[in-house]
């Protein structure tokens, strides 16, 4: 399905009964919709998945600027309003958690929970003008390395398994160099852009035991200390890919934080 924007169309899928309650499935920088195939299969018995890609990945129309961050909320209240859903469970990956959590902070009636897979907590903190300098001239850094080693050494260090790890590749190897460096560009948007307190939302945090980069386990662990509503699991054997790398397991953990929402427990 494609739904229409002033940019291009972005493509999504919906999988599952009509009625169900929904997920709504967005990736991280790099990869696409295909992510989430071992989640699909998994829960669409019972819930209505909603997958998609971002601007300048998989399907989607092909990025001309730095990706925008702060249309990404509006976009996915879009889709929701294209199927007729008025709620939705937020799973997002990397860059797609801080996708979901700046969705939940601008339309807090409309999220039932959120998901967050080797993600971080947006903050108000500002760049250091170091920082800001760094990832300016990091697709300079990119450049100075082949396209090809340069995807490879990223999918083996977000990914453990080897199937994990060829998706990643083909993945950005889709997407190809320029349309990385106008995402890269456009998450400055997003470490610059925060939220003013706390996600009341129910929480589920999940890293992967080998994550990369390694802070992120330790400011999940904050995160998780600063949010009234949340839970933190870490995954064995998996790296920033969780879902991919260990899918039963995060299946289960999604399964039990989905069945403990307050609508489900309504509804029992």
């Amino acid at each position: 399905m494609k739904h229409p924007t002033h940019n291009g169309d972005l493509y999504f899928e919906v999988i599952g009964p009509e009625a169900a309650p929904v997920l709504v499935f967005t990736h991280g920088a790099g990869l696409n919709h295909q992510m989430f195939r071992d989640q699909v299969r998994y829960f669409s018995d019972r819930y209505r998945c909603l997958i998609w890609d971002l601007p300048g990945h998989g399907n989607s129309y092909r990025l001309k600027k730095p990706f925008r961050f702060t249309e990404m909320p509006q976009q996915i209240m879009g889709m929701l309003d294209a199927i007729g859903a008025k709620k939705a469970t937020l799973v997002g990956q990397s860059m797609g958690s801080m996708i979901s959590q700046y969705t939940a902070d601008l339309y807090p009636d409309r999220v039932e929970g959120i998901i967050s897979v080797g993600g971080s907590r947006l903050k108000t903190d500002k760049l250091s003008n170091f920082q800001r300098f760094m990832f300016k001239m990091m697709p300079l850094f990119f450049r100075l390395v082949p396209e090809k080693k340069f995807f490879y050494r990223i999918s083996v260090s977000k990914a453990i398994t080897p199937d994990a790890r060829t998706f990643y590749e083909e993945s950005l190897t889709k997407m190809g160099r320029s349309q990385f460096f106008h995402v890269w560009r456009g998450l400055m948007e997003s470490f610059e852009l925060g939220v003013d307190k706390p996600i009341s939302h129910p929480l589920l945090i999940l890293h992967g035991e080998h994550e990369s980069p390694a802070n992120l386990l330790e400011e999940a662990s904050q995160w998780n200390e600063s949010s009234p509503n949340s839970r933190l699991v870490i995954l064995s054997g998996a790296g920033h890919n969780a879902n991919m790398d260990a899918p039963k397991d995060f299946n289960q953990e999604v399964d039990m934080f989905l069945n403990q929402l307050p609508y489900k427990q309504q509804q029992q």
